[in-house]
Formats: C-alpha cells, structure tokens, sequence
C-alpha cells in the first residue's frame, strides 16, 4: 500500500507543528532578501534576529530568526509585550512557524495571508523551506 504524504494545511492543528527552515545563514549581504512589509531585521545577538510580523491592537507579533541545537536557522514567532510608546519590553519564547501564523490567522487573517504569501516567496527563492517538527 502506497499512502501519499497528507498535505498540511494553515489554520489546522498539524500545521502548529510547522518550522520555516532557512536555506542560507543571515548574514549583513543577505539580510535584505528576509525584508517583510518595508522591515528589515535586527540582530539582538549573534544569532538571534527579529522584526515586526503583525502589529494591531489583539496581537504584537514578531519574527524571531534563531538558530537552532541542530545548527538550524528558522524563521519562528515570538509575542511581544509593549509599553505605552509601542517600546518592545519583552519577546516570549519561540513559537514555531505554523503555531504563529495559525494565531495571527485567528485575529487577521488578511495578515496571515500576507505572511504566507511572504514565505512562499521565500521558499520559492531557495532561500528557505517548510518542515513538520515533533
């Protein structure tokens, strides 16, 4: 019996599970193919990079680009805590992927689509993939 692999979709449990590899190391001359809506990340430390993903009244939402134990990097989420000035005051743990865009999806779903559409552009450049976690 030959099964094919199941699809996973956005916005279902499995995809929770879903990691954005990158393909290639962040580096100063590669930094701006990881643009997203005119913002370029930032290096925290040496492999910690992060920018803004979703921002709205619901939900503070920012890409977190880490690498991993494996020696991975990937292209997480982390939920921002933020002061009054719209200061960033603290970045949760790591959400992966799927996880992220499955919450953003559930308070704006118009900027889930947009994310998606950005990794498929990423993905499509060879400069990352999708890969299922635990």
């Amino acid at each position: 019996m030959n099964e094919q692999p199941q699809e996973i979709l956005p916005g279902t449990p499995a995809f929770d599970r879903m990691v954005f590899r990158l393909k290639k190391t962040p580096t100063a001359d590669n930094i701006a193919v990881f643009d997203f809506s005119s913002q370029r990340l930032v290096r925290l430390e040496p492999q910690v990079y992060t920018m803004p993903a979703c921002l709205t009244h619901q939900l503070q939402i920012f890409f977190l680009v880490t690498k991993t134990v494996p020696g991975d990097w990937v292209m997480a989420f982390s939920r921002a805590t933020m002061d009054d000035q719209n200061q960033v005051t603290n970045l949760s743990a790591a959400l992966p992927t799927g996880q992220g865009l499955n919450l953003i999806s559930e308070n704006n779903p118009a900027i889930a689509n947009q994310l998606l559409r950005y990794f498929q552009t990423l993905a499509d450049a060879n400069h990352g993939e999708w890969k299922l976690i635990g």
